[in-house]
């Protein structure tokens, strides 16, 4: 009876051990999703240790999101949308009002914003679940139309922009949550 007892016991060490290890793998790893236009996710352990195997992958995640954030933000800006549910696809919070605000504000003026925007973010802290990006990015591409007559209505500027962002991990996924503008980039 004994014996029997500890076999089951083991056997359920076992298991656990198992399922632990395959939760492991899943959060490291970061789990896909099948809609792609969410961002990858990443483990807040695995962020938090900073290890060199998952450091980059996390890093990449988080960029990701930034770029696609962006790509939100541009597929809005074409009908200045200011209520797009893409816009809160990898933003929340006040990132998230932020850019709603402008467009809400363009549309009101008649005006879209057209374009494209040039990034070059790098990862300056990634910490459990808040990443920190500074972006010098170039916005000089992106500019305001009429949105009737289709006619800019802007000005270009070619100094670049240095934007600090933060991201949170949310329910598993990026989310970029907050964007300060730190004025201009130096050469």
């Amino acid at each position: 009876m004994q014996r029997s007892v500890g076999l089951r016991q083991i056997g359920l060490e076992r298991l656990i051990a198992g399922l632990a290890i395959v939760l492991l793998i899943s959060l490291v790893g970061g789990c896909s999703h099948a809609d792609s236009s969410r961002a990858p996710t990443s483990s807040t352990s695995a962020t938090s240790q900073g290890t060199a195997s998952t450091q980059p992958a996390s890093q990449a995640a988080v960029l990701a999101t930034y770029r696609a954030y962006w790509d939100d933000v541009i597929a809005a800006g074409k009908t200045a949308d200011w209520q797009s549910s893409q816009l809160d696809d990898h933003s929340t919070g006040e990132a998230l009002q932020t850019v709603r605000d402008y467009y809400r504000g363009l549309r009101a003026d008649g005006l879209v914003a057209r374009g494209t925007v040039s990034l070059h973010p790098r990862v300056l802290s990634l910490r459990a679940a808040t990443a920190t990006i500074q972006d010098c990015n170039d916005t000089s591409k992106f500019l305001r139309y009429d949105a009737k007559t289709g006619a800019l209505r802007d000005t270009s500027d070619p100094v670049p922009d240095d934007i600090r962002i933060t991201l949170e991990l949310i329910q598993g996924a990026w989310m970029v949550t907050h964007t300060a503008e730190r004025g201009k980039c130096r050469s």
